[in-house]
């Protein structure tokens, strides 16, 4: 019997394994961020930008998150000094503010594959309107941490950069009635008496608001008396001021009061007295006088 051999091909066929991608990067560097001057009276928020930077330290491509976190915790971020405070928020290059929460990382920044390939994005230190806070530097610490993008893995060490603001040395003035009792309500640019009469009063209220104590300066045009309009040489008929109870000198220098308002958008009300003197024998016309008063942040 004729046998026929059997040829048997075995195959092998060995499996490459595909190169495993991997994220290497952290954070390089954050560009020192500006002091960001902070007037509470323009009703303007106030902002400065910076920069943080992110470097590639393997082969791959790299997906990160960015997690900002302020010194204190809680939701809201406050640059601080001795006890007062300043709120500010972290905003993303698409504008959106950042968590204060380094767990919490958040957006997508991709960095090229290569060692030592780099990406920078911009963010924004901004201070809301409509805040105040007494003249001074305020700062606040933030922490800076990446992440794999949809992973809780840290990539690179953690970073630290002072964020601060400078609440400016600021006063306002402004004479309205008894009745305001907001900053800039009723003003008023002059007080009428009508038909001069002796002893004669009128109140208004100066109102002052400020982010540090402040000088009140008060000056009279006839030093203390009002003038008649239409006749030279007249001696005027005398009046007298009183703020919050005391007496103001309105001949010679101008007269200073030392204030400190409350750091408040309304800021203080101060009562104003003014009570006209002898009129007795003074002739028929329209009598006035200007009284500047102005205020100095100390």
């Amino acid at each position: 019997m004729m046998r026929t051999p059997t040829l048997i091909l075995i195959g092998l066929v060995f499996a490459i394994p595909a190169h495993a991608s991997t994220c290497n990067a952290q954070i390089s560097a954050i560009t020192p961020l500006p002091v960001v001057a902070y007037d509470p009276f323009d009703n303007v928020a106030r902002s400065a930008d910076f920069e943080v930077e992110f470097t590639n330290n393997g082969p791959d491509n790299c997906n990160l998150s960015l997690a900002v976190a302020s010194q204190a915790p809680g939701s809201t971020r406050y640059l601080a000094n001795s006890g007062a405070q300043l709120r500010y928020v972290i905003e993303k290059p698409d504008g959106d503010d950042y968590a204060n929460n380094i767990a919490a990382p958040q957006g997508s920044i991709t960095l090229k594959g290569g060692a030592g390939k780099v990406k920078s994005i911009t963010l924004r230190l901004k201070v809301p309107r409509g805040l105040i806070a007494p003249a001074a530097i305020y700062s606040d610490t933030l922490r800076f941490r990446a992440y794999q993008a949809g992973t809780a893995i840290q990539m690179g060490p953690e970073r630290t950069a002072l964020a601060r603001a400078a609440v400016e040395p600021r006063a306002q003035v402004n004479i309205a009635g008894t009745s305001s009792s907001n900053f800039g309500a009723f003003g008023i640019d002059q007080i009428d008496f009508g038909i001069l009469d002796s002893n004669e009063t009128r109140e208004a209220a100066v109102q002052v608001r400020a982010t540090r104590s402040v000088a009140i300066s008060i000056s009279s045009q006839h030093q203390g008396k009002l003038k008649h309009k239409a006749l030279r040489g007249d001696p005027g008929v005398p009046y007298f001021m009183r703020i919050e109870g005391e007496n103001i000198t309105l001949s010679g220098a101008p007269f200073l009061l030392l204030r400190a308002p409350p750091a408040s958008l309304d800021g203080a009300n101060y009562r104003m007295q003014l009570r006209i003197g002898d009129t007795s024998g003074r002739p028929a016309g329209n009598y006035q006088d200007m009284l500047t008063i102005t205020v100095s942040p100390q």
